[in-house]
């Protein structure tokens, strides 16, 4: 079963959610940008499966913040399927394109 939630946030608020949820917003009617900031917190040996070049420029800035540093990784389970991803961009970029074509008219999938 599928549940919808709305949660109006008015600007300046801030929304705390799981790394895994699918959300969304409305579109940015005004003329000014739509910040973010997001922290993330993982355990110690959790680490990107695909090490894109993006991957690899968010793990510079990554701070150890508590405990030891792990050596190895825990996995239990079958071996985890590593996504080929063909179009690796970041948030911004995929928002940057999109009002792009909206701004020279293009229709979206089009």
């Amino acid at each position: 079963m599928l549940l919808k939630y709305s949660l109006a946030a008015p600007a300046g608020s801030v929304i705390l959610m799981h790394c895994l949820l699918p959300h969304s917003s409305l579109p940015n009617r005004s003329s000014k940008g739509r910040r973010t900031l997001i922290f993330e917190y993982r355990a110690s040996d959790a680490l990107p499966i695909l090490y894109s070049p993006r991957a690899v420029g968010t793990e510079e800035k990554a701070r150890h913040l508590r405990g030891k540093p792990a050596r190895f990784a825990r996995l239990a389970g079958p071996p985890p399927l590593i996504p080929r991803l063909e179009n690796n961009q970041s948030l911004y970029q995929l928002q940057e394109e999109t009002l792009a074509r909206r701004e020279s008219g293009e229709r979206p999938g089009s």
